[in-house]
């Protein structure tokens, strides 16, 4: 058993970058798949959810934080000591995740879902507080550990030994988030006509459309009909929009979304113009 570790031990060492891909690449995509068929025991299997985290952890997790951990902080904060770490540990998981890794794991997650920068932008600020909370639990503890003992070598191994645990918990969450987000967007149209008795009909049109902005809309169209009614009067179309945003809680932090209000049909009082 030891001496496999000096073997594995020498092999990171002679090639750290190329072993550190390679086992992101596994654990992120093993931590995924776990996620979904233990965690949220689903039947099948979401490929393109697991490609998604298989894409980041070899570009972004044994890529960039290859550099940034084993060269871009050591030359930031040189030495060694409580005040060297604290600082390494601040630029971490002050600026580097919040600014750097989360939108780098959404922008690759838009780009494979084939979404637009806006729609992934604005996923990404509705998710970051929770993300960062649950982020700081995990990485702050462990990073701590990471650059206080850890050797530079075995750094990628070692976070991705940690990050395999953190790439479950972010599985789990980016499932409740994008299910959440599924959820909340609804539109729902009621019609109703009424032909008053006579040649003019009247029709109601009432559109509330929920997305899962913090906002929902409500437009109310009621069109009245060209004709002749009995009394031998001309009556001209008469259209009212009516639209009102109404304040709703984001889904992330509320536990329902309010129901869209459904009115009554009401017949409008046409203009006339006399012929």
């Amino acid at each position: 058993m030891a001496q496999a570790f000096r073997w594995m031990n020498n092999q990171i060492k002679t090639r750290p970058m190329a072993w550190g891909m390679a086992i992101t690449v596994v654990k992120t995509s093993a931590a995924d798949l776990i996620a979904q068929k233990v965690i949220e025991r689903r039947e099948r299997v979401d490929f393109k959810r697991n490609a998604i985290f298989t894409m980041f952890g070899f570009v972004y997790l044994g890529g960039f934080q290859f550099a940034l951990y084993n060269h871009i902080l050591p030359r930031m904060f040189p030495g060694t000591g409580t005040r060297v770490v604290m600082k390494r540990l601040f630029v971490d998981q002050a600026i580097h995740h919040p600014i750097m890794y989360f939108p780098a794991f959404y922008g690759i997650k838009t780009v494979m879902q084939n979404d637009s920068f806006e729609k992934g932008f604005t996923n990404y600020k509705h998710d970051l507080p929770e993300n960062m909370i649950a982020l700081w639990k995990v990485w702050v503890p462990s990073m701590f550990v990471c650059f206080a003992f850890v050797p530079a070598h075995m750094r990628i191994p070692y976070v991705s030994g940690v990050s395999f645990f953190w790439t479950t918990i972010l599985s789990v969450m980016q499932s409740r988030f994008d299910s959440t987000r599924t959820t909340a967007t609804t539109s729902t149209t009621l019609t109703t006509t009424d032909n008053n008795n006579n040649n003019n009909s009247n029709t109601h049109t009432t559109t509330t459309t929920t997305t899962p902005a913090d906002n929902y809309t409500t437009t109310d169209t009621i069109t009245g009909g060209s004709g002749f009614d009995t009394t031998g009067n001309t009556h001209s179309s008469d259209t009212t929009t009516l639209t009102a945003p109404t304040p709703l809680t984001h889904p992330h932090t509320a536990g329902s979304t309010p129901a869209p209000t459904t009115e009554a049909p009401v017949a409008p009082t046409a203009s006339s113009s006399g012929s």
